[in-house]
């Protein structure tokens, strides 16, 4: 299968309540898998991965046959002054596969699942998931809208209280030195992503030194077809 031939993955739905443990040890040996062939390293350990099954709502898996090639794990809260949340905890994509589409179509199909979310979040530095947040969402904080005004605070501020991955964000949005790995992944250099790099410049996110963006938009709706 070459890198852009994607018609033969399928996507599984996985959800976090009512697995065994043996279910549950083989699914985080699989991310595990996928984490190491999309980053080129060893540091998401079992035991992490399964203290955070009791945090996730489901996981998505990307599967070339009978190889799991990419994951897409989601948490669903209730905002209630706003409608429902999609967090998106964490995503990967082997790295052959990468640039093909198949984060979309994870992502899309999440959507499609909980149709009456709202708003979509994750925390990041890559700009090619920025971009993808930017095909599914408008206006994206803190891209196309700034979280200082009144509902990018809103939101930020109900982020910080319940997801723990936003706890350290600044009033940007920004989270300095969180990845302990640096930066994750070799991010293309695309005419369609000049602005996201022009963005990580004014919110000063050094990715060498493991910062990242809390990035949230609100989900169109008419552009999951």
């Amino acid at each position: 299968m070459t890198k852009h031939d994607t018609h033969e993955i399928t996507i599984q739905q996985f959800s976090m309540q009512g697995l065994t443990e043996d279910q549950s040890i083989h699914l985080s040996n699989d991310l595990r898998s996928i984490f190491h062939r999309a980053f080129g390293k060893d540091t998401w350990k079992e035991e992490r991965i399964l203290t955070l099954f009791n945090v996730w709502t489901d996981i998505f898996l990307g599967m070339a046959g009978d190889l799991p090639i990419a994951y897409c794990n989601v948490t669903l809260e209730n905002y209630q002054s706003f409608g429902d949340y999609l967090w998106i905890e964490s995503m990967a994509i082997d790295k052959i596969y990468q640039n093909s589409g198949l984060g979309y179509r994870m992502l899309k199909q999440a959507l499609v699942t909980y149709s009456a979310v709202a708003w979509v979040g994750a925390r990041t530095q890559n700009p090619s998931f920025i971009r993808l947040m930017q095909k599914i969402c408008y206006p994206v904080f803190p891209f196309e809208d700034s979280y200082q005004n009144e509902n990018g605070q809103k939101i930020l501020n109900y982020s910080r209280r319940i997801i723990r991955e936003c706890e350290k964000a600044n009033q940007l949005g920004v989270c300095k030195a969180v990845y302990r790995e640096g930066r994750l992944g070799d991010y293309p250099e695309r005419p369609d992503l000049v602005e996201i790099y022009k963005t990580f410049a004014t919110l000063d996110i050094d990715r060498e030194n493991g910062d990242a963006v809390i990035v949230i938009g609100n989900k169109k709706n008419n552009n999951l077809i």
